[in-house]
């Protein structure tokens, strides 16, 4: 069988330059290395921003032009059929649009998938980036949609779009990778211990003060309760100031980025995750976390509430919320059969519509047409 070529545009790489993970190079990696290959001849370019926060806009300016010029020169000398573009949000729309406008140019079939949680609020304050947003779409074959909230989002931008144009494939995870772990209730009750978890940047925009103002609240003395902040960003230091006037009930730690089995070790220890971000796609961390079945409380915010049916699947929070965060949290911990009854739905819902094979299948279908 000959398989089609596809010029996939994205983020593939196992850590950025300084250190960090990401959703996208996870989607990205798992897609390549799934089912798909079967069937599929990938081309790939990687566009995996060099550091985060970014570099001066000149610097970006530099390397999306060389990033651009590659694009167009694997389609004239390779000729993909597809090309599959992954985009974040902010400039990267504008550069990966641009890629979509270039398939069109020399008639390839473009998959466009816009991943980034902050676009929606984004486009609020830039018209220009509304204008893009809204050609690109439309130049675009298809639009990947991470899910219901996605689609919707989408489609209202562009009212006048084909309803055929958009594609929801709910972002996945390799359940394989995340084995369950039964959080029996009462889990760790001889010692009266907690402990929980965040994974992401370290940045108010992850919600990480609120996470230190919950905690303030909490009056759970009779508790050990361990924190782990798994990442790092600009706001660490702060943080770790900050966490250093908890109560000596707290054991607050900061590991920064960790993978692997150690990345696993963390998962499987944890009684609650937690994620109160101000914005989010479909976030790979929060799928990582109910996989393997942590109780988490996220923010009510992009397609997470697809993820989480609130008191069923976990806890929903409105963002920038820590008086919301704190009952949720105070909630959890004193109810650990609750914690059990809502461990055991995460994980049936990350089985019934985020694992990998449902994307697996989706992609064959587009790329055999």
């Amino acid at each position: 069988m000959k398989k089609v070529k596809v010029l996939f545009v994205g983020s593939f790489i196992n850590k950025a330059i300084d250190g960090s993970v990401g959703g996208q190079m996870y989607a990205c990696r798992s897609l390549v290395a799934s089912n798909v290959s079967n069937y599929v001849e990938w081309i790939l370019l990687d566009t995996t921003a060099k550091s985060v926060p970014p570099p001066s806009v000149y610097i970006r300016g530099f390397y999306a032009l060389v990033r651009l010029i590659k694009f167009l020169l694997i389609i004239v000398v390779k000729r993909p059929k597809y090309s599959l573009i992954f985009s974040a949000n902010g400039a990267s729309i504008i550069e990966k649009g641009m890629m979509v406008l270039i398939s069109k140019t020399f008639g390839i079939t473009c998959f466009f998938a816009p991943r980034g949680g902050p676009i929606v609020s984004e486009i609020e304050k830039s018209s220009l980036l509304i204008f893009f947003l809204k050609l690109f779409i439309r130049k675009s074959d298809y639009i990947i949609c991470q899910g219901i909230f996605w689609k919707s989002f989408f489609e209202k931008l562009v009212p006048d779009a084909s309803p055929s144009k958009f594609k929801i494939v709910s972002n996945w995870i390799d359940l394989k990778k995340y084995p369950y772990q039964t959080r029996i209730a009462p889990r760790n009750e001889k010692l009266n211990t907690i402990n929980i978890l965040f994974m992401g940047w370290m940045q108010k925009e992850k919600g990480i003060f609120e996470i230190y103002e919950s905690l303030v609240r909490l009056k759970l003395d009779n508790y050990l309760i361990k924190v782990s902040f798994l990442g790092d960003g600009n706001d660490k230091n702060k943080m770790i100031e900050l966490c250093k006037n908890l109560a000596p009930n707290y054991l607050v730690t900061f590991p920064g980025w960790v993978y692997g089995e150690q990345k696993l070790k963390y998962l499987n220890e944890s009684d609650i995750f937690l994620l109160p971000s101000y914005a989010e796609g479909m976030p790979n961390s929060l799928m990582e976390a109910m996989a393997c079945g942590i109780p988490s409380i996220a923010s009510n915010v992009g397609a997470i509430p697809e993820m989480i049916s609130n008191m069923e699947t976990g806890i929903l929070v409105e963002p920038g919320n820590s008086i919301e965060l704190s009952n949720a949290l105070s909630f959890l911990i004193s109810n650990p059969i609750k914690r059990e009854e809502i461990s055991r739905n995460a994980r049936l819902i990350i089985e019934k519509k985020h694992s990998l094979v449902f994307a697996e299948r989706e992609f064959i279908s587009f790329f055999n047409k």
